[in-house]
């Protein structure tokens, strides 16, 4: 048994597992959230080559550590926590991509939180599940996210959010 560290819910945890390779569940698991991890790393790159590296590296990363993933409190954070890191290692919007200005202004757990619900319109759920946190703590990153962005000056035309405003929604 090979100890890893693995992150959950913001704590550094350290299991025993096993290297394995990738079973039937780790391609289930695959399979069910490339398409959305692919969405998100492409928001969070503005590239689809650099969004695509990203995935990769997070999907062979963690079939590294699928047992242990497995045998963690919660594998889609671990899962989650992987492509993060991938995402920000891998990314190239330094400048003028739009949704990078939030990952220029928040932290990244956050920025992560808004672009998900924002820009890839996830419902609260979604992202809890996605993410392994619960719902009320996505809650709680959106609102704080949100007040956050409020303590930045901007100019706008009009009064809104400032989330809604770099966001490039429109009422």
């Amino acid at each position: 048994m090979n100890p890893r560290t693995i992150r959950h819910s913001g704590h550094r945890i350290r299991v025993p597992c096993a290297e394995s390779v990738p079973s039937l569940d780790f391609t289930a698991f695959r399979q069910l959230h490339q398409r959305v991890y692919l969405r998100y790393a492409l928001a969070r790159t503005g590239s689809e080559a650099c969004a695509r590296r990203t995935i990769n590296q997070t999907f062979a990363d963690l079939s590294q550590q699928w047992q242990c993933a497995l045998e963690s409190p919660c594998p889609a954070s671990v899962a989650w926590q992987l492509l993060s890191d991938a995402a920000g290692i891998h990314d190239d919007c330094l400048g003028d991509h739009g949704w990078c200005r939030f990952y220029q202004l928040l932290d990244v757990q956050h920025a992560d939180v808004v672009v998900l619900y924002r820009h890839l319109e996830l419902d609260v759920e979604k992202i809890a599940t996605l993410m392994g946190a619960n719902p009320f703590s996505v809650h709680v990153q959106l609102g704080a996210a949100d007040t956050a962005l409020a303590n930045r000056p901007v100019s706008l035309s009009r009064p809104v959010s400032l989330l809604r405003a770099l966001c490039c929604i429109t009422e």
